[in-house]
């Protein structure tokens, strides 16, 4: 997907030292995908994005993952375990 809006940010305050203020176009796409599935008791899920694009003039590059599994016991209550 695709998006271009006029941006503004200003400080936040905390440990990090940020631009007073960043102006201009935003231009990112953002790919991802997702897998999931249940082998017995097992059962999993995985997914991963990647994002890319240009801020006002500065190039964006951003990633994220995030994975789960997971065991489910074969008895009266079915508790899971992750």
């Amino acid at each position: 997907m695709a998006s271009s809006a006029t941006t503004s940010s200003a400080p936040t305050g905390g440990p990090r030292s940020w631009p007073a203020r960043v102006t201009g176009e935003l231009d990112d796409y953002t790919i991802g995908a997702r897998a999931k599935g249940k082998t017995g008791a097992f059962d999993y899920s995985i997914e991963r994005a990647i994002q890319t694009g240009n801020r006002a003039g500065d190039e964006v590059w951003a990633w994220g993952l995030a994975t789960t599994a997971g065991y489910t016991f074969d008895c009266a209550w079915k508790p899971r375990v992750m």
